[in-house]
């Protein structure tokens, strides 16, 4: 009997992990379910369809709760399992799944954030579960669950599917090549506006995240960068609010930056960014080495030593 995948993605680029771990297996499933959450309110737009070239059948669903109804409900799936996601520990999935013949877990990348340490999971748990309201009374509850999930034994196999190693220091050239692959035909599935796009600033949410007024982040940038309104084009992160930019070119495509890139590379001559995912999909899976705009990259300083590893790797400075 041929396995079945349960995949988890709660944006793009979780989908484009999902898809480059599928296409690489060389198989087909018998089923795929696959839970298309939002992350913080919003939902993004990713073409489910096209995993259903992986299996016989593909179910979607909105959540895991909708999942495990529609699925186990008793908690008796007898196939053989493979649960792909960004979590190093599925506890959840992992339960829904106890009674299977076997299961095994593969992470995909959740971005930079794969990377980071414990200190670092705990916040992004906390932003998760609270929204930008980051509440200190929560910290203490969502730290020692954390450290459950880790410290508790779990009789799965682990894989892991992701671009470096534990420690940023090297590149898993398979896995980037799986992605590249990946990028490329999932840009057949999305519909881009061609743009005449000479230089790119890919934004980061610090308004939003409470780091500093739209109004400072605007006046610096365009210290940092010179006339911002002319030929230089903002891409907004998904969480960002677009009124700070109503006076500068703004890309209002809703689509994934990489595929925005890869479309217009024709044209593209300079990228600027902050310390992000952005930064190494752009230099490894489409061969650009950006810029970081170091005076007001507000994420750097916070970033684990693998992770500044890695950002050092694949970016220039300014």
């Amino acid at each position: 009997m041929r396995s079945i995948v349960i995949a988890h993605c709660s944006s793009w680029y979780h989908f484009l992990g999902l898809y480059a771990y599928l296409n690489s297996q060389k198989k087909k499933y018998s089923e795929i379910h696959l839970i298309h959450e939002g992350f913080l309110q919003k939902k993004a737009k990713i073409p489910t369809y096209a995993v259903s070239i992986f299996c016989d059948n593909l179910k979607v669903y909105e959540n895991i709760d909708h999942l495990q109804k529609a699925l186990a409900p008793k908690g008796e799936i007898k196939q053989d399992v493979i649960i792909i996601t960004t979590n190093a520990h599925p506890t959840k999935l992992l339960s829904i799944t106890k009674k299977a013949n076997s299961v095994e877990t593969i992470q995909i990348e959740e971005g930079i954030g794969s990377y980071g340490n414990f200190k670092q999971l705990v916040l992004a748990r906390l932003r998760e579960s609270k929204g930008y309201k980051r509440k200190l009374i929560a910290l203490p509850k969502i730290a020692l669950r954390e450290l459950a999930i880790k410290i508790v034994p779990h009789l799965a196999k682990k894989t892991s599917f992701l671009m470096f190693s534990r420690d940023g220091k090297t590149i898993n050239n398979e896995v980037v090549s799986s992605y590249r692959e990946a990028l490329h035909d999932l840009s057949t599935h999305t519909d881009c506006s061609h743009l005449d796009i000479s230089k790119l600033v890919i934004s980061s949410p610090f308004t939003e995240l409470g780091m500093i007024s739209a109004d400072k982040y605007t006046k610096t940038l365009t210290q940092c960068l010179g006339d911002i309104s002319g030929n230089i084009f903002i891409k907004a992160h998904p969480l960002e609010e677009h009124e700070k930019f109503k006076h500068l070119n703004l890309v209002t495509d809703e689509i994934p930056v990489e595929l925005l890139i890869l479309k217009n590379s024709q044209h593209l001559k300079e990228i600027y960014c902050f310390s992000s995912t952005a930064i190494y999909t752009c230099h490894l899976l489409l061969g650009i080495t950006p810029k970081r705009i170091s005076e007001l990259d507000l994420f750097y300083k916070n970033f684990s030593l693998e992770q500044r590893r890695i950002i050092d790797k694949c970016c220039d400075i300014i």
